[in-house]
């Protein structure tokens, strides 16, 4: 039997999936790739812990995280990351970066 060419998707925006990973891994001892077993039982391990720690450190609904340069509080407001007693306006920007900003462009005069 002649194999065939294994290939992982990415399994969308968290990179690919450990069930996708373990079929292919059941699909290349299928087909023969028995030396490999051992190999692939410790990236198997290595997968699931790996997708356990993710699972474990993404921010659940209703919890405070940080979005970019922002720190998403718990009601969902949006705060500046640099200036955590600021609220960012609707375009994402912090009043107080605003002002640093401006007066770091003013021309200094001695």
């Amino acid at each position: 039997m002649k194999p065939t060419k294994i290939e992982l998707s990415s399994g969308g925006p968290d990179g690919f999936e450990v069930r996708e990973l373990r079929n292919l891994l059941n699909l290349a001892r299928a087909q023969g790739y028995n030396a490999l077993s051992a190999w692939a039982d410790l990236v198997m391990q290595w997968a699931d812990a790996v997708d356990t720690e993710l699972r474990r450190l993404r921010p659940r609904s209703g919890h405070p995280h940080i979005d970019g340069n922002a720190f998403v509080s718990a009601e969902g407001r949006r705060y500046c990351l640099k200036h955590l007693g600021f609220e960012l306006d609707n375009k994402g920007r912090c009043i107080r970066c605003g002002e640093i900003q401006e007066w770091l462009s003013r021309p200094i005069n001695y």
